[in-house]
């Protein structure tokens, strides 16, 4: 109907989408190990995500697949929009360096989400990374 609506609204994209995630691994006689098989997940601007699973269940190898540290061998992984790089000898694109990960051992390190406070150069940008971090409120966007 001109000038109307057509009822159906344009898909918003993520901020963080991984569609049909695979990532293989390979043993040193070439056998493919595979480590996640059809994995999916969005993260939404202000979303906080936490991958829980047994060991060995390929939470580790999706997080560093979702932020470039490893090659999936199947699906697709898009920040803001635009498919992630393989991180490699060059430099990140600069659209791309907001896209971070926080590893968490809980047991040999304490909270890991404290952290990214130990990066920040002044005083005032440390204290509010430290206060963020304790209140929980470290989210993404």
């Amino acid at each position: 109907m001109p000038g109307g609506s057509t009822g159906r609204e344009p898909r918003r994209m993520s901020l963080l989408e991984l569609r049909d995630v695979e990532v293989v691994y390979q043993r040193r006689d070439g056998t493919p190990v595979p480590a996640v098989v059809g994995a999916s997940l969005n993260v939404e601007a202000g979303e906080i995500v936490g991958l829980v699973g047994e060991t060995g269940c390929g939470k580790t190898s999706l997080a560093r697949a979702a932020v470039g540290l490893v090659p999936t061998a199947g699906g697709s992984v898009m920040f803001e929009g635009q498919k992630v790089h393989v991180l490699g000898r060059r430099a990140r694109p600069a659209r791309e360096r907001r896209l971070q990960l926080v590893f968490q051992t809980a047991g040999k390190h304490g909270s890991a989400i404290s952290a990214p406070a130990e990066r920040w150069t002044t005083a005032e940008d440390r204290d509010c990374a430290r206060a963020r971090s304790r209140s929980g409120d470290d989210r993404a966007g």
